[in-house]
């Protein structure tokens, strides 16, 4: 009897450890999520119940095969390879060990590469945690690829803007040959400036031929028209649903302009937009003759709009001769 008592016990015990440890193993979408081996792509992250039933699977988490996980697509770090790491429960992409001048220069044997459980529970405006799991070799690599390989476009425009305006709030004319005081002191607050922001730029990865007041100038420029397109095209939606009040591009583009208005506003002449893709195109050619991968390139070309005619014409400052047209394409 007493044996009988036991044995019932523990097998109550058994059943609500069961239960409470491996729910999701009684409900359908578990199983289906097994079969998948990850979420699926139109997923919106973190919400969504495929997200909270992913991470009690088997193959959640594990590592991911870099050769198959790059395949058919450019190697970096951008949102759409973010998400698909996720997708499989890692914090980050796999290292692209397969490809060895990508790793070169990085201390991979001197980092761990042990698995860890990402236990961060996010802000409480950000909607559920996701639990994922990264190595300290991916966080340290990824990190130092953002400062020392190309970027995606859009990355790369983000840091620019960054220091072309800081550049232009540090520009303060000011004449060494002065005896005010003031204006001597504004000279050497200039300088310490310039130092300052050199130093940024090469911090966070920005090409050094965007660094000269004209390549600066012109991409604050370019980057305010590219926003100012955004959001006059975001104003029209606003009028066609009668949506009010409108005016956001004046609103959150012109209202702090550092540059003329029509600079933004007026269709730029040739001229002007040779000057402002000079370093773009500098830049380019300098990664073509560096070996740099050809679809870095051709992401390049295809976000800036730069044709293979265009960035074959002109030699490059630098090596003092022109790009060959064999093996660019813009596709």
């Amino acid at each position: 009897m007493f044996i009988r008592i036991v044995r019932r016990i523990a097998i109550i015990v058994v059943a609500i450890y069961l239960l409470t440890h491996y729910y999701w193993a009684w409900h359908p979408r578990f199983w289906q999520l097994q079969v998948r081996g990850s979420v699926a792509e139109n997923t919106m992250i973190p919400f969504g119940f495929d997200w909270r039933v992913a991470p009690q699977t088997w193959w959640w988490g594990r590592p991911l095969d870099p050769k198959k996980f790059w395949a058919g697509r450019i190697i970096w770090n951008d949102w759409s390879a973010q998400h698909d790491a996720m997708r499989y429960g890692r914090e980050y992409p796999p290292i692209p060990t397969h490809v060895p001048n990508l790793v070169a220069g990085f201390p991979l044997s001197s980092r761990s590469h042990v698995d860890r459980a990402n236990s961060s529970m996010g802000l409480p405006d950000s909607g559920p945690s996701i639990p994922t799991h990264f190595t300290d070799a991916e966080r340290a690599y990824w990190n130092w690829f953002w400062r020392t390989k190309p970027n995606p476009p859009s990355i790369l425009e983000d840091k620019i803007f960054s220091v072309s305006q800081d550049y232009l709030c540090r520009r303060q004319p000011a004449d060494a040959e002065s005896d005010n005081l003031r204006a001597r002191s504004q000279l050497c607050l200039r300088a310490e400036s310039e130092v300052w922001l050199n130093r940024k730029a090469r911090e966070i990865g920005v090409p050094e031929e965007v660094m000269t007041d004209e390549a600066l100038f012109w991409a604050y420029v370019m980057n305010q028209r590219s926003d100012y397109e955004r959001w006059q095209k975001e104003d029209k939606e606003r009028q066609s649903r009668g949506a009010l009040p409108a005016g956001l591009a004046e609103a959150r583009v012109l209202s702090g302009c550092k540059v003329e208005a029509k600079l933004i506003t007026e269709p730029l002449t040739k001229a002007q937009l040779e000057v402002a893709n000079a370093w773009r195109i500098a830049y380019l050619q300098r990664l073509l003759f560096e070996g740099v991968n050809i679809s870095y390139i051709q992401a390049y070309m295809s976000a800036w709009q730069i044709s293979k005619d265009a960035l074959c014409a002109v030699p490059n400052p630098s090596f003092g001769k022109t790009i060959p047209k064999e093996g660019i394409t813009n596709e």
